[in-house]
């Protein structure tokens, strides 16, 4: 995939999960399968343990 095609999978990524790729997951390794895309959304849908500041 160009890198047009995957800032276009990213955004469209992130609108249909409500979600925001941080900056150190903008990588071509990320972008590169569905499945590896798929993996990197379930991370960012994990809700964050009471505590660890976020």
């Amino acid at each position: 995939m160009d890198s047009l095609a995957s800032v276009a999978v990213m955004v469209a990524v992130e609108e249909t999960f409500d979600i925001e790729f941080p900056d150190e997951m903008l990588t071509r390794d990320i972008f590169t399968s569905a499945a590896s895309i798929a993996a990197a959304v379930r991370l960012l849908r994990i809700p964050a343990t009471p505590g660890e500041g976020k």
